[in-house]
């Protein structure tokens, strides 16, 4: 991963100015900051993989067990650690075919072919074509650059579909090795555990002479240690269910004490606050008719409707509508008092059932 990083950066540092010349530099930029930040995530899956519990056999178990039964399952183990750890072989190989081997060879011979060339030469003579009269003046060599310029795009296209799927093979294998080595500690610690009522397990001690990638986690350590000496990981802090941070809402729970707002067409819970209305448009539930409380009548000292002189239905239609709710429009002719200005009146209607 570090010989990857190395040529992204000498990528980014000999090839990119200080702001993107075209396209094609800010979608491989992309491609780059993705990979980045998988890298460094890669660390920590790392550090947990190897400092998390490995996995047992529960006790209860291992007492009931005979001697047999334990060497027995020591074999099984033992065959089934081995298949692991000729798959986490592969799978290094693999990575060390992507991120050294052929690292150089793709973004030397390939990206930064593609990226240099259609900088150079198709970008400008893409933008003598649309702001130019070239196509008027030179109208057979417009039509070569046509088609030389759709080549040279494809290409790049090509390339850069490389790059993605080249990320999402190696973070594939990276995941599966993950999980094979936290495998294969799994089995091994089983394999120890039985050994105490199957076959002992020898003790092995190596003597490392050299090891030629301590420098690289000595770097990585001081590192960290420069620059982050204070940083702890939020994850593994106590306490975290309290309400330390009073500015903040909790998932469940939490008090608002002052003016909230929200950007147009924001949603909280699906419905739209700035438009809500109860209309089943902006995201609330529908009020139906059969939840208005019709029966009570409305308290309101300040207005006092006008009492008609006469009221009387001159028209009527009934109708159902879908799923079996009756339905009447009526027309009601109400005499006033015509001296009297903005009447406003009450109709309560009853249905009495004959």
């Amino acid at each position: 991963m570090l010989n990857e990083a190395i040529c992204i950066k000498d990528i980014l540092l000999y090839k990119f100015g200080e702001d993107y010349e075209d396209d094609s530099q800010k979608q491989v930029a992309t491609e780059f900051d993705a990979w980045s930040k998988i890298a460094s995530q890669f660390a920590q899956r790392i550090r947990e993989t190897i400092i998390s519990s490995p996995g047992e056999i529960p006790l209860t178990e291992l007492d009931k067990i005979t001697k047999k039964q334990a060497v027995e399952f020591q074999a099984f183990f033992s065959i089934r650690l081995n298949a692991i750890h000729e798959e986490i072989s592969n799978i290094l190989n693999s990575l060390k075919r992507d991120y050294v081997d052929n690292c150089d060879v793709f973004y030397e011979r390939y990206l930064v072919q593609a990226l240099q060339f259609k900088k150079d030469i198709v970008s400008s003579m893409e933008v003598d074509f649309y702001t130019t009269s070239l196509s008027k003046e030179l109208p057979f060599l417009t039509d070569e650059l046509l088609i030389a310029t759709n080549v040279i795009n494809a290409n790049f296209g090509m390339v850069l579909s490389d790059l993605v799927q080249r990320n999402q093979i190696i973070n594939s294998n990276a995941d599966n090795l993950f999980k094979l080595v936290a495998t294969k500690r799994r089995y091994a610690n089983y394999l120890y555990q039985l050994s105490f009522k199957g076959q002992p397990k020898p003790v092995i001690i190596k003597t490392v002479k050299e090891d030629k990638y301590a420098s690289f986690f000595e770097s990585s350590f001081y590192t960290y240690r420069d620059e982050s000496d204070l940083i702890s990981n939020h994850a593994s802090l106590d306490n975290l269910l309290e309400d330390h941070h009073p500015q903040y809402l909790l998932k469940d729970g939490g008090m608002i004490t002052g003016n909230i707002s929200v950007e147009a067409n924001a949603k909280i819970d699906g419905v739209h606050l700035s438009t809500h209305s109860h209309s089943g448009a902006d995201g609330s539930e529908k009020i139906k008719a059969s939840d208005i409380d019709y029966s009570s009548v409305k308290e309101d000292s300040a207005v006092i409707p006008n009492k008609p002189s006469a009221i009387s239905v001159s028209q009527y239609t009934t109708d159902i509508i879908d799923g079996g709710v009756p339905v009447i429009d009526a027309i009601i002719d109400i005499e006033v008092d015509d001296s009297v200005v903005d009447q406003s009146h009450e109709i309560i209607i009853q249905v009495i059932e004959i």
